[in-house]
């Protein structure tokens, strides 16, 4: 919250800002720091635009260098993201009695177990 991409410059601030990946963790982090569900809801479809942005440049890249068939299925690209999503999703309602009232601050001891607990399964890949 507090790097360069989150600010309210609008079109001075940094270019990078508005890229689906930077912009899916600054929603993230305001739906943690306050509860908005919305911002969850956003977080998600950043997360989907990433994964289009990223076989786009797959593709592109592939148009380059010919004669590499690196053939993705687009459809289970976007299905493998939003299943991990889910997973990510029940992987937190297991907390949701610590994290019910998050919004309004967790004490230092559950805020620091939460994030040992929870930091490396969100964070890793199938």
């Amino acid at each position: 919250m507090l790097g360069e991409y989150c600010h309210n410059d609008g079109q001075d601030g940094p270019d990078d800002a508005d890229e689906s990946a930077a912009a899916a963790t600054l929603y993230a982090a305001h739906t943690y720091l306050f509860g908005c569900h919305d911002f969850a809801v956003w977080t998600s479809g950043r997360g989907v635009e990433a994964v289009e942005e990223h076989l786009q440049r797959l593709a592109e890249t592939e148009d380059e260098t010919e004669g590499d068939d690196v053939l993705v299925d687009t459809d289970e690209a976007l299905a493998a993201e939003l299943r991990r999503q889910l997973q990510d999703l029940d992987l937190i309602a297991t907390f949701s009695k610590d994290l019910r009232y998050s919004s309004l601050g967790l004490p230092v001891d559950t805020s620091i177990r939460l994030r040992r607990e929870l930091r490396t399964p969100l964070s890793s890949r199938e």
